[in-house]
């Protein structure tokens, strides 16, 4: 049975919460589709489901705690939330919000690690989710 590490109670005072349980209930169905139906499929799905709004409707705090909400959900829970899950949730949201995102994806080849590929969300030329390193480390294919 997989562990599930549990927030610091410093963390839990500064969660956004309403964000924080929404990204817990979607983040494992997003994981669902991806390993059905791909990663077209879900971005599609995801569209449909939160369809893109006009006018940004997310101030820019709400857009930074949706952004912490998913990265912290996908770190306490028990199912895998690749940086892909969560990346496509987060856009999706914005999108939603009327907060328009790039949804990135990269590979890199290094000599000590091997290949690799990562997923990370820009907004307004801050990355969001998967790391500032995300854009120097990784070519960037979508």
């Amino acid at each position: 049975m997989m562990a599930v590490r549990l927030p610091t109670p410093e963390r839990l005072r500064a969660v956004p919460w309403r964000p924080y349980l929404w990204a817990l209930l979607w983040l494992p169905w997003v994981d669902l589709r991806l390993r059905r139906q791909g990663y077209a499929a879900t971005r599609d799905w995801l569209a449909r489901r939160f369809p893109a709004r006009s006018g940004p409707l997310l101030a820019e705090s709400q857009v930074l705690d949706w952004a912490r909400a998913v990265s912290l959900a996908a770190r306490y829970t028990p199912w895998p939330t690749t940086c892909l899950r969560q990346a496509l949730l987060l856009h999706a949201v914005l999108t939603h919000g009327g907060q328009p995102s790039e949804l990135k994806i990269g590979v890199a080849l290094d000599a000590d690690e091997g290949f690799g590929a990562h997923a990370w969300v820009c907004w307004k030329g801050r990355v969001l989710i998967g790391g500032e390193h995300a854009s120097r480390r990784y070519t960037n294919l979508l």
